[in-house]
C-alpha cells in the first residue's frame, strides 16, 4: 500500500464528511436523469449506464466509509480498487465504437443483459419451470438481433458460445482500461492500486504478515487499525472515483449539476492541498481535468 501519512486519523473525519456530502449530491443528481420504462435501441444508453455505475459507486463509497469507521482499512482498499475499475469502464464506454451495435459501447453493455436472459430461460426450461411467453418473445427478438456481438471464439460450449460476465465487452477489465486514452494520465495509479491490493486479495505471506504478531510462544491477532493510512487513501480514492463518474454523466446529460460538482471538486482539492498530501500517498491522482470542464 502507499506510504501512510503521519497521523491519518487527523484527516479521516473531514473525508468522511466530504464523502457523505458527495453521496447526497450524487443521489440528487440521479433523480434528474430522464428514463423510459420501455427498453428500445433509441434510448440514451450512456445515461442509463452512467446512472447505474454511479449508483454502484455510491454503494461502494458507503461501504468504504463504514469499513474505515470500523478500522477495517485494508478491506476498504479492496473496494477502492473496484471503484477505480468502474471509473475506467465508464470512460471506455463513453467513446463510440463502429464495431458495437448502434456504435455505442453503452448499448453493448446494456445489451449484454439479453445473454443473461437467454441463459436464465434455458435454465428454467431445463428445470421444467414455466417461462413467461411475453418475456421469451422479447428475449428471442433481441437475442436474434444482437447475440452475435457477444460471441466468444474460444467458447467451449456449442450451446452457449457467448462471453462470460467478466469479458462482456470482449476485453478483460485491465485490457479495457488500458485502451482508454485518458487512462494514460492515471495508468501508474491504476497499476498501483492493483499492486497494492492484489496481495491482500490473494492471501500472500506479504499481505498477511501484518495480520498476526508473536508474543512469547503464542500468535496473536492484529487488527487493521494500524493501517489507517490505507483507510485514508481508500476514502480519497472513493471520493475521486465517484466524482469523476458524476462529471462524466453531467457532461453527457447536462443535468444542471456542473457548478455544484466543480465547487465540490475545488473544495476537495483545496482540502488536500491544505493537508499537503503528496500524490504518491494516494491511490488515485487528481487528473482528468478535461472531464471537469
Amino acid at each position: 500500500m502507499p506510504t501512510p501519512l503521519p497521523n491519518p486519523d487527523k484527516y479521516i473525519p473531514a473525508l468522511q464528511d466530504n464523502s457523505r456530502r458527495l453521496i447526497d449530491l450524487s443521489i440528487n443528481m440521479l433523480q434528474r436523469v430522464p428514463c423510459s420504462e420501455e427498453y428500445t435501441h433509441k434510448e440514451d444508453h450512456f445515461a442509463l449506464m452512467g446512472s447505474a455505475f454511479i449508483s454502484k459507486q455510491i454503494d461502494h463509497l458507503e461501504s468504504i466509509r463504514m469499513l474505515v469507521r470500523e478500522n477495517q482499512h485494508k478491506d476498504a482498499g479492496l473496494i477502492a480498487r473496484s471503484m477505480v475499475e468502474g471509473t475506467c469502464i465508464l470512460f471506455w464506454a463513453r467513446d463510440p465504437d463502429t464495431k458495437c451495435p448502434e456504435e455505442s459501447r453503452a448499448f453493448l453493455w446494456r445489451g449484454y443483459s439479453v445473454i443473461h436472459d437467454f441463459r436464465a430461460i434455458r435454465e428454467r426450461k431445463r428445470a421444467g419451470k414455466r417461462v413467461d411467453s411475453g418475456r421469451k418473445a422479447w428475449v428471442t427478438d433481441w437475442f436474434g438481433n444482437y447475440s452475435k456481438f457477444y460471441l466468444d471464439p474460444k467458447a467451449k460450449s456449442k450451446s452457449d458460445p457467448y462471453r462470460h460476465d467478466s469479458k462482456w465487452s470482449g476485453h478483460t477489465v485491465r485490457e479495457l482500461c488500458e485502451s482508454v486514452k485518458e487512462i494514460e494520465k492515471i495508468s501508474d495509479t491504476f497499476y498501483e492500486i492493483y499492486k497494492a491490493t492484489s496481495a491482500w486479495v490473494h492471501w500472500t505471506p506479504e499481505a498477511l504478515a501484518g495480520s498476526i504478531q508473536t508474543e512469547g510462544n503464542c500468535i496473536t491477532y492484529t487488527s487493521q487499525k494500524m493501517f489507517n493510512g490505507v483507510g485514508l487513501s481508500a476514502l480519497v480514492t472513493g471520493i475521486e472515483s465517484l466524482l469523476l463518474c458524476t462529471f462524466l454523466l453531467e457532461s453527457h446529460s447536462h443535468l444542471g449539476y456542473g457548478e455544484r460538482l466543480k465547487e465540490f471538486d475545488e473544495e476537495f482539492a483545496s482540502l488536500q492541498r491544505n493537508w499537503q498530501i503528496d500524490e504518491t500517498n494516494l491511490l488515485i491522482e487528481e487528473k482528468f481535468s478535461n472531464v471537469r470542464q
